[in-house]
């Protein structure tokens, strides 16, 4: 059976962020940590740096078809979250191009309370290449893998163009980790449980 495009896509990036979100330690609490502003980043080698940051601090989400601006999305999860404990999705909006305006909204996602935003998410005279971090701090009611949606939209005086990306969130990691079925395979034994079989010794010389 093969999987559209976009969901093969968001498994690839479940996979790196539960990979990611298993180990984020300082790395990721400190990247969104230092998100306390939604600001550009530097021009020149100083944003040629922080790209560099980012791209070892955050995982790419995935866009969704349609909307032809240039502009990129990362995220960063501050740690592994659980059910009614709240979390930090930090979203690195990057702009491919210049604009006029930049504004970054944030539909409703199932499973996910979005706290009220404390930053701007609307930015002027934009350069190409800046970065801009906003932070956002969610609860989910449940466990299990959410998706958190952001949309990107870039006003001109010619007309307005838009990009929308996608980011799995795992919650609760430790309970799916612990209701995995009991016939899993495991570091110590097959697919039944049972102990993997070893060589037999060869029989002694009379």
């Amino acid at each position: 059976m093969r999987l559209p495009a976009r969901r093969l896509c968001l498994f690839v990036v479940l996979a790196t962020a539960l990979a990611t979100q298993a180990g984020c330690g300082n790395g990721r609490k400190n990247a969104a940590a230092k998100a306390g502003t939604a600001q550009a980043s530097q021009s020149g080698p100083a944003a040629d740096q922080a790209r560099r940051r980012l791209e070892a601090t955050s995982t790419p989400g995935v866009r969704a078809e349609g909307g032809h601006a240039a502009i990129e999305m990362r995220f960063a999860v501050d740690h592994n979250p659980n059910p009614g404990e709240p979390f930090r999705v930090t979203v690195f909006v990057i702009a491919g191009d210049g604009a006029p305006t930049l504004k970054v909204d944030v539909p409703a996602s199932e499973g996910l309370e979005l706290a009220p935003v404390s930053v701007p998410t609307t930015f002027d005279r934009v350069e190409k290449g800046a970065i801009y971090t906003i932070p956002l701090d969610f609860t989910a009611a449940a466990v299990g893998v959410k998706i958190v949606t952001v949309v990107a939209s870039e006003a001109s005086p010619t007309g307005s163009d838009s990009a929308t990306y996608s980011f799995p969130v795992i919650v609760g990691s430790s309970a799916i980790a612990a209701a995995a079925p009991p016939g899993a395979p495991s570091a110590q034994g097959n697919a039944t449980g049972a102990p993997a079989p070893t060589a037999a010794a060869a029989p002694a010389k009379p």
